[in-house]
């Protein structure tokens, strides 16, 4: 805390702890300049509490409307496919190797599961071979 001698009295002046920018405050207690900076400082200084709160919020608003949220997401889908066809293509041209990259690894790191579910899905489909792809 500051204080500095004017012609009119004593000022006081602080220091706000989350920008660091000199005020003058309306009461004692009051610690931050503005409330912009409160609410930053504050979020700052809760932020787990804030982030486990909102996430458990989160999951429940997503469980109690699955439904409805599935259905405007079709809506989207339906009404922006080129766009979002257009979008995934850009996105796949632009990070190619990192696409490769990542592909190969878990490829590499899942090679013995991968096995058994192609040997499982051609055993499937083995009989697919023997009638061309038609059902009898």
């Amino acid at each position: 805390m500051k204080t500095k001698n004017t012609k009119a009295g004593w000022q006081v002046s602080r220091l706000c702890p989350h920008c660091g920018k000199a005020f003058k405050p309306a009461s004692g207690k009051q610690r931050c300049c503005g409330s912009k900076c409160y609410q930053a400082a504050y979020k700052a200084a809760n932020r787990d509490r804030i982030a486990k709160n909102y996430s458990a919020y989160q999951a429940a608003y997503r469980a109690a409307n699955r439904d409805r949220i599935a259905k405007r997401h079709a809506v989207h889908r339906a009404a922006n496919r080129e766009k979002l066809a257009k979008r995934s293509a850009a996105y796949n041209a632009a990070h190619r190797d990192a696409i490769a990259k990542r592909r190969a690894a878990y490829y590499a790191a899942n090679r013995e599961k991968l096995a058994e579910v192609m040997l499982d899905f051609q055993g499937c489909h083995s009989s697919d071979r023997d009638t061309g792809g038609r059902r009898q």
